[in-house]
């Protein structure tokens, strides 16, 4: 990754945070039911859209920079048209689809009457998606990062402001219609249908927005192309196998990390009699648990990103040992930071469950304590994945996700049905089988790699700091806690846990000095180390 790549992978993943953050923000309008309906709703649609258009932008972002580079203008330009028009059907047949399958698999698959309806709002988003994925893939080919960066924060922005005014004027008919039918339940299904159709209305803004950026662009960048070299070979054919050929995998290796979402409603759903019951703690796990766990896991995977990107580039300069140094400050980044966010969430879970679920806030609070390790598991797995395949190992990553998903299912079926533990199987599952893709994931690499793990300074130590900021925290909660909010206790125990936590880690030397330039903000550690006498 280059240095644009970088900064627009660090934009995608805050626009995942701006995504949980919607999620959250919308579950407050909907209720936990009715956020349970919409989830429910977008990983069928995500089922649907993964096939269709995922990998799509940046595969063929490659494949046209690719001729570019060569001089083969007129082939990528039959590649853009080929995948425009193949995207076009591709996405209304995803959309037919949705529309024609989403009673079925919302009442007889996922067992969510409700989410129906919303299903059906949610369909024309295949079409539209794959169409501007097409546009995105034609600028990132073109050498620009920024349309892609720009679109991810832009959509999220866009469902945020239509799904309050589509949620909340829709809520007003739910109601209408609940008071009919004497079913409280309308309320919140209507409010996930504005929801639904403010992403619909996002993306038709979205493709707007790329449309008429391609118009502005297409034509200066067809006069900078000189007519020298220019040549066709490639046949319809021959972009429909490169195009499927470079997507293939990040498609499978997407659904397979994706499926223990839909999975685990597919267990819980039908281990719990009581279908309100079911959609209300589902809800509290989506739109509280992993909204929180979401964010930390985005902000840690953002300060590692830079450090990929350096030791990318050391990789393709074929400097074996630079590229060693800069994967394994990568992974003491994930450690360190990973864990500070999962002690941290363990130790402030009353206040976060405060924060977000006033109401049955003991279920998320058992939640917050009991599956915080998330975050550290789940963004070294995505680290050591994205490592092992730019080494060429996409076959292991694969059959590493599927075996953790068949831990999944086997842990999650013997914890509802034996260890009779409701909605926290689904957090404990995910404990499992996430750490041990973690550590699978993690023992090929460092064979891969030749390195050895050092464990004192990667895990004992982040540990004994995380254990001593945890402890500052548990005793400076009682202090703050009883006289300030949970948003502003959080906050300053976030700042006061953190001093203590990089403190420890600088005067026990836990970061080496040549580590120090890979990572993010290794300068700012290094004159703090100075002034501490450290290095």
């Amino acid at each position: 990754m280059n240095r644009a790549e970088v900064k627009r992978r660090q934009a995608e993943s805050l626009a995942e945070i701006l995504t949980w953050i919607t999620l959250a923000v919308m579950g407050n309008l909907t209720g936990n039911n009715g956020i349970t309906y919409v989830v429910v709703a977008y990983e069928m649609f995500l089922l649907v859209w993964m096939p269709v258009g995922g990998g799509l932008t940046d595969s063929l972002g490659r494949l046209l920079r690719n001729r570019n580079n060569k001089g083969q203008y007129k082939n990528a330009e039959k590649m853009r048209s080929f995948t425009l028009v193949f995207q076009a059907v591709a996405g209304g047949a995803g959309s037919i689809l949705l529309l024609a399958a989403a009673q079925p698999a919302a009442e007889l698959v996922f067992k969510v009457r409700y989410s129906t309806l919303i299903l059906m709002v949610l369909a024309p988003a295949i079409f539209l998606r794959s169409v501007s994925s097409v546009l995105l893939g034609y600028f990132q080919g073109e050498g620009s990062e920024l349309p892609t960066a720009m679109t991810g924060i832009l959509r999220q922005l866009f469902i945020m402001g239509f799904g309050y005014l589509f949620a909340g004027g829709l809520q007003k008919y739910g109601g209408q219609v609940s008071e009919l039918l004497k079913q409280h339940n309308f309320v919140a299904m209507y409010s996930g249908v504005g929801i639904a159709a403010a992403v619909t209305a996002a993306e038709v803004f979205i493709l707007l927005f790329l449309f008429l950026l391609y118009k502005g662009n297409s034509r200066r960048i067809r006069r900078s192309k000189p007519e020298s070299g220019m040549r066709t070979t490639d046949s319809s054919m021959d972009c429909l196998r490169c195009l499927w050929g470079s997507r293939w995998s990040e498609i499978v290796t997407g659904l397979f990390a994706f499926m223990p979402l839909p999975l685990g409603w597919l267990f819980y759903g039908k281990s719990v009699q009581e279908e309100d019951v079911a959609a209300m703690e589902y809800g509290i796990y989506m739109g509280k648990y992993l909204v929180v766990c979401g964010i930390w896991a985005a902000l840690v995977t953002m300060t590692v990103l830079p450090v990929i990107g350096k030791g990318f580039a050391a990789m393709k300069k074929e400097e074996q040992r630079f590229a060693r140094t800069a994967f394994q400050s990568g992974v003491h980044v994930c450690f360190v930071n990973g864990i500070f966010a999962a002690v941290f969430v363990a130790v402030m879970g009353e206040q976060f469950a405060g924060l977000l679920c006033r109401d049955s806030g003991d279920i998320a609070l058992g939640m917050f304590r009991g599956g915080s390790a998330v975050i550290l598991t789940a963004v070294l797995s995505g680290y050591f994945a994205r490592i092992l395949t730019a080494l060429g190992r996409k076959y292991l990553v694969i059959g590493v996700y599927v075996l953790g998903n068949v831990l999944f299912m086997i842990s999650a079926a013997v914890l509802l049905n034996l260890g009779r533990l409701g909605i926290l199987a689904l957090v404990y599952s995910s404990l499992i089988s996430g750490g041990i893709v973690c550590v699978l994931m993690g023992m090929f690499l460092y064979r891969q790699l030749r390195m050895r793990i050092d464990w004192l300074r990667l895990l004992v130590m982040p540990l004994i700091a995380g254990f001593a900021a945890g402890l500052a925290g548990v005793f400076l909660e009682g202090v703050f806690a009883p006289h300030l909010g949970s948003l502003v206790t959080l906050l300053i125990l976030l700042v006061i846990s953190a001093l203590v936590y990089w403190i420890l880690l600088l005067l026990t030397r836990n970061f080496r000095e040549q580590e120090l330039e890979f990572i993010p903000g290794g300068k700012t550690l290094g004159m703090l180390g100075q002034m501490l006498r450290v290095y």
